[in-house]
């Protein structure tokens, strides 16, 4: 089952607290009810599942204040405590704790590329000839400001870039003179992009809470 270790006890711990106060969490008990199913029904559920996530970092009263975040940065506390049912300061309490543990690494303005001027965005298959943990060219790439990210990856190449630029132009000025100058690289492919249907940075929250242990 799923009520073992720190979420088990800490399960048991909050129905014990009830059992005084609530006869029918004792008769649930007696009568075979399993934990998991008891903590639900006293509202605990997320208490539960935040000890049994892989990982210990955040539970499903977290995954709604961080995907109400993940839309819109800038809503209040007050607002996300009259969505998500709590109280503002328990709301401010949760989020840095989020911030502590760095589950939310930083807040950033999206800015749409195409109103300044920035039209194209490819991706960059980068071969170089790094061996080992050797990564110094993936260093200079990530310091290059049309550089939005680099993946180091498997593979034939050695790392996958995205970049954003004024023009097909742009892009071949790039690579010339700005990737093609980083010692260590050896070959660029590209792959132009013709039309996004979706760009952000949403992380999946539900795929978070599948560690959680069932009955």
């Amino acid at each position: 089952g799923g009520e073992g270790g720190q979420g088990g006890e800490a399960g048991r711990v909050m129905v014990r607290r009830e059992e005084d106060r609530r006869p029918e969490v004792k008769r649930e008990l007696r009568v075979g009810g399993s934990l998991r199913i008891v903590a639900e029904r006293l509202g605990y559920e997320n208490n539960i599942r935040q000890y049994s996530t892989n990982g210990d970092m955040i539970d499903g009263t977290d995954a709604q204040i961080l995907t109400i975040l993940q839309k819109d940065a800038r809503t209040s506390n007050a607002a996300i405590a009259r969505e998500v049912g709590m109280a503002p300061s328990a709301i401010l309490e949760r989020i840095k704790k989020l911030q502590a543990k760095g589950v939310i690494a930083g807040y950033e303005a999206r800015l749409s590329p195409k109103t300044i001027g920035l039209d194209l965005l490819a991706f960059v298959s980068v071969e170089t000839d790094e061996v080992g943990g050797d990564m110094d060219a993936g260093q200079r790439l990530a310091g290059l400001p049309e550089v939005q990210e680099v993946h180091h990856i498997c593979g034939e190449d050695c790392y996958l870039i995205k970049v954003r630029v004024k023009s097909a132009e742009a892009l071949g000025d790039l690579l010339r003179t700005k990737v093609g100058s980083i010692e260590g690289v050896r070959r660029t492919r590209s792959t132009i992009v013709m039309n996004t249907l979706l760009e952000g940075g949403r992380l999946p929250l539900e795929q978070a809470l599948d560690g959680d242990t069932d009955d």
